[in-house]
């Protein structure tokens, strides 16, 4: 013989209702601290993604100068010529994406983003490369500079060639870029909008 309480224990098991009910119950509680570690994550990785167009550097200031330090932009061959470069890390809030995923029954899911801003980093490793293309497009010289400048911090530095008596005469582009590190160390990732300049070898 069933006794009451028995029965009621096995009325509850037979219910298909009841069943289904637990078992969602069950998905939800096993579900929530994977729904919690992806939302944490989503929302901690959103600051390793800034909008794009956004640069943490500036370049403030590219000038051309002679051996005497003075400004100049034509030159002859032989003579010396010095690209003088000046930039600067503002460390300014970065504009970032922020994204979470929700997670719903039956494998439904939901996601919304929206724009902020996340503080900058202290410090930042930068590489300043300096390019010159002659006048047929070939590259005359390639010089870098690496340096980690900390919030507000201004770095100046000069490098310089000679112009060989062979040179072709006409314009020569200097490009200055700014990037996190070599392409073959995994970077290359523009860190500013770079700056063009032009200088003339005239004879």
């Amino acid at each position: 013989e069933i006794s009451k309480f028995e029965g009621i224990s096995i009325a509850h098991q037979k219910d298909p209702k009841r069943k289904a009910i637990t078992i969602i119950e069950a998905i939800s509680i096993a579900a929530f601290p994977i729904l919690l570690v992806i939302v944490i994550s989503a929302y901690l990785s959103a600051f390793a993604n800034p909008v794009s167009g956004y640069y943490p550097i500036q370049i403030v200031k590219v000038r051309v100068l002679n051996e005497l330090g003075a400004e100049q932009y034509e030159f002859r061959r032989g003579q010396v010529f010095y690209v003088e470069v000046t930039i600067k890390y503002p460390g300014l809030p970065v504009p970032t994406y922020y994204y979470y995923y929700y997670y719903y029954y039956y494998g439904y899911y939901a996601y919304y983003y929206y724009y902020g801003y996340a503080p900058a980093p202290p410090t930042i490793s930068t590489l300043t490369i300096i390019r010159i293309m002659d006048p047929e497009q070939y590259v005359f010289a390639i010089g870098a500079s690496p340096r980690t400048l900390s919030s507000g911090e201004t770095y100046s530095f000069a490098l310089g060639w000679r112009i060989p008596m062979e040179a072709r005469l006409g314009d020569y582009t200097i490009k200055v870029m700014v990037w996190d590190t070599w392409i073959i160390y995994g970077g290359g990732n523009p860190l500013a909008l770079p700056v063009e300049v032009v200088i003339h070898v005239v004879e």
